[in-house]
Parts: C-alpha cells; structure tokens; sequence
C-alpha cells in the first residue's frame, strides 16, 4: 500500500509524515529524490534524496521512477528543481508513506493500481501557508512563484483525493486528523 500525502507549500506534509511514521513505525518512509538544495536541518536520505540534475535526468531517462515533478525556480528563467519517487523505495510487504503532488499521485495509481494506493489532501488557507514559509525562511518571491504554481497543480485535487484534512488547527484536531488517517488504511 502506497500512503500519499498531497498539499501545497507549507501545507503540513512533512510534519504529518514525522508524526505518522513515529506512531506507525511498521510503515516505510518511501523518500523522494530531488534536486533542490537541503533547508535548514534537513538530512540526505531522510527527508529526501539530494542529487544533482544530471544524476535526477540520467535517473529519469533509466526509468528508475515511478513518478516525476519539476517546479521552476522563477518566472524569468527556465532552470528547475526536480522531484521524484523510485521504484526501489516502494516496499511491498509494507505501508509505504511518501510526499507527492498530484501528477504524482495519479502516476503511482497508474503504476501500482488504485487499489493500492490512499491518497490524503493536506490543506490550508494561503495567509496561513505564507506564515509557515516566512517561519522556515523561505524566499518570498520564490515562495509566491510555488503558491500560484500550486493553485494549478493541485486544482480538483479533491476529486481523487480518499481524505482532505485541514491542517490549520488545534493540536487536538491534528490529533484528530492522523486518527483518520490512520483509519483510511484500516482493512
């Protein structure tokens, strides 16, 4: 079983994801490789894969993976950040959790079926959104560039989702929202 967790910038995702493999330690941590430099505390190989471009398109022309993204810097120029998740992390025998945006869910349903993937919509409003990236020191042009990309790629994210959570509330409803999670996977 595939556990997607979908949301805009700033949305939760990483922090439902620690949360959720702390209280489900059975699962695995399906991490993503990407191109974009570590923020601040970040470590290679647990939030993410860190490579360089030329290994993520050499990895992509090998079809290592099951999904791919890329985002663009900024509006003036082409180059990208690249985001992807391998074959390799998927652990059959297992829940496998991992970060994905849309195009990427529905690539994983198409890789692994339907059947074996959940797919859960973290949200929050946009002042909120912005609060979270001016906290974690994020540029704010670059940041506004992610949430109007954002606005598209996750538009009718609804319609597939199994579960769309508010993120933007009380520790109690925090708790509330990885319960349900967690039940969503429930046989």
């Amino acid at each position: 079983m595939l556990l997607i967790l979908c949301g805009k910038t700033a949305s939760g995702k990483n922090t439902y994801r620690e949360m959720l493999m702390q209280r489900n330690q059975s699962w695995h941590r399906a991490i993503s490789h990407t191109t974009r430099m570590k923020r601040q505390g970040e470590q290679n190989h647990f939030q993410y894969h860190f490579v360089d471009t030329v290994s993520f398109i050499t990895m992509a022309i090998q079809n290592f993976f099951i999904e791919t993204t890329d985002y663009r810097l900024s509006e003036y120029n082409e180059e990208k950040l690249y985001y992807g998740l391998t074959k390799a992390e998927i652990d059959n025998e297992k829940i496998n959790l991992a970060i994905l945006n849309q195009d990427g869910a529905k690539n994983a349903i198409k890789y692994l079926g339907k059947d074996k993937v959940k797919i859960v919509y973290l949200y929050s409003d946009n002042e909120e959104l912005r609060r979270r990236g001016h906290k974690r020191l994020e540029d704010s042009v670059r940041f506004e560039m992610r949430l109007r990309d954002d606005e598209i790629q996750f538009e009718g994210i609804e319609n597939i989702a199994d579960l769309v959570l508010n993120t933007n509330c009380s520790p109690e409803q925090h708790e509330l929202n990885y319960r349900a999670i967690e039940k969503l996977l429930e046989v």
